[in-house]
């Protein structure tokens, strides 16, 4: 009973620490600067949260979860920080080959979405490794989504 208790065990720690294992992190040099924090969601905890969704029964939520392997969220609240912090993003985005998707101004909030292309995809819709970059005065914050998002799985009813 004690062997089956510790091979079990150990299968789930093996089990996280591949889930957790990462690759090539373009964004590394950002989460690295004094004054970000980062927060990354690993696969694992993804599937928590897409059982949590399922169970709520929010189709449009289930479907937007699909096919997403992990977030990073980075932000950056100090002022002097901000433009050096801004400069590694777009040095990765620009390493990365990442394009253009969408840009909004309103007001002091400007957000810019880039994404890769994927050629070997046969839907042009979907849009790879989204990047969401959020600037206001005085606040810096970057949404790095592992994944694919297929924008046509929202229901655009209930948009309008």
């Amino acid at each position: 009973m004690k062997h089956s208790i510790l091979k079990i065990t150990l299968l789930l720690c093996c089990m996280l620490a591949v889930t957790s294992a990462r690759a090539k992190d373009s964004f590394a040099t950002v989460k690295q600067h004094p004054s970000v924090e980062s927060v990354h969601i690993n696969r694992f905890m993804m599937s928590v949260m897409r059982s949590a969704v399922k169970m709520s029964g929010d189709k449009d939520a289930i479907n937007a979860m699909r096919g997403i392997k992990a977030i990073d969220i980075i932000e950056c609240d100090k002022r002097s920080a901000i433009p050096e912090v801004k400069a590694r993003v777009h040095k990765a985005i620009e390493t990365d080959k990442y394009q253009l998707l969408l840009e909004s101004r309103e007001k002091d909030e400007h957000v810019i979405i880039y994404s890769l292309s994927d050629s070997k995809s046969k839907n042009k819709s979907l849009i790879k490794d989204p990047v969401i970059e959020v600037s206001e005065p005085g606040e810096y914050c970057l949404l790095i989504i592992k994944g694919t998002i297929d924008p046509t799985t929202f229901n655009t009813k209930k948009l309008k």
